[in-house]
């Protein structure tokens, strides 16, 4: 089983933390936001987004941003997270032989 991890970062001035709590959460948050076409609806997955990875300030929307690129930021820092890409990445070195 996936550990979960909570990741914070500060936009515009607010806190924002986000959990990442394994991928499947992240599949469920596309499928939840998907339309009978098959295809993503943006509002939906932003709105999914905050209410599946977004831990901390609670109850944020996306009628609470002030432009479409803030809440595109926190969006991209949250889904990041929910995807996993919120580890340190190592530099491997070639090993001499």
């Amino acid at each position: 089983m996936v550990k979960s991890y909570q990741v914070d970062k500060e936009i515009n001035g607010v806190k924002y933390v986000a959990q990442f709590c394994g991928i499947s959460n992240w599949l469920n948050c596309v499928d939840k936001s998907t339309l009978e076409t098959g295809q993503t609806s943006t509002k939906l997955l932003a709105e999914n987004v905050l209410k599946m990875g977004l831990v901390e300030p609670k109850d944020v929307d996306i009628d609470d941003f002030e432009t479409q690129e803030e809440l595109q930021e926190v969006t991209n820092f949250v889904s990041g997270v929910m995807r996993g890409h919120f580890r340190e990445k190592t530099v491997e070195k070639p090993v001499k032989k």
